[in-house]
């Protein structure tokens, strides 16, 4: 009688609810129609020759132009697997209307895991998922490029672009790198539902041998800078 009231007593307990993991899928939201547009600015640094003096100079060559990323169809590639193409178009001002050629083409792929993203046959992983504080892993870990860890180093905020608030964001650094030989530092924030909305690189050599006066253009011997902004277009 004592174990019959014991089995009767455990069936009547109530059963736990699984919780269901948040991926973050929406961090990159892939549909079929889907734009982004963005306000660019890239600033390329070279040596060039000073016309009046015949001395080396760093040259600092910026461009200003608008991009706009669109999901336009999907691909088929191993059974099970499904790509979407994501066209990348680019103009210099509002004044203009969109090419119908694309740029560039990616393929784009979510297998639950990471956030792929193809182009010219090298793969780079955008996001790992679940997307969450601390979260790393290697962007170039399908390609034949050396290791690059990403992380998620900043989850929670908001941000203002373009007279726009992007809440629940994240921030994933690609690289932080400062040292007397080069600087490489980039870094995406994501929104969740509206995908990545700004994104920053400056990349640069430093001259050798190092001159502890030097500042700004001096000490650049070349790299670029590329900030894109998101807008409401």
């Amino acid at each position: 009688m004592i174990l019959v009231g014991f089995l009767v007593f455990s069936c009547n307990e109530p059963s736990e609810e699984i919780q269901e993991v948040d991926r973050g899928y929406e961090y990159y939201p892939l549909q079929v129609g889907l734009e982004r547009t963005y306000r660019v600015m890239r600033i390329d640094y070279f040596l060039g020759i000073d016309s009046a003096t015949g001395i080396p100079e760093t040259v600092a060559d910026t461009s200003r132009f608008l991009l706009m990323e669109r999901i336009s169809g999907t691909d088929e590639g191993l059974p099970g697997q499904v790509f979407f193409l994501e066209h990348s178009f680019s103009k210099s001002d509002t004044s203009f209307p969109w090419s119908l050629i694309p740029d560039s083409i990616y393929k784009v792929q979510n297998n639950e895991v990471y956030l792929n993203k193809t182009r010219n046959n090298r793969t780079t992983t955008e996001l790992r998922f679940p997307v969450q504080h601390g979260a790393s892993w290697d962007g170039n870990a399908f390609n034949s490029d050396p290791n690059q860890i990403f992380i998620v180093d900043s989850t929670g905020f908001s941000v203002l672009l373009d007279s726009i608030q992007y809440s629940d964001c994240i921030r994933v650094t690609k690289s932080d790198i400062e040292n007397p030989i080069e600087r490489d530092k980039r870094f995406d924030i994501y929104s969740r539902w509206n995908g990545p909305v700004y994104r920053f690189m400056s990349v640069l050599k430093y001259k050798q041998p190092i001159d502890p006066n030097a500042t700004g253009l001096e000490r650049i011997n070349k790299g670029y800078e590329e900030i894109w902004v998101a807008i409401d277009d």
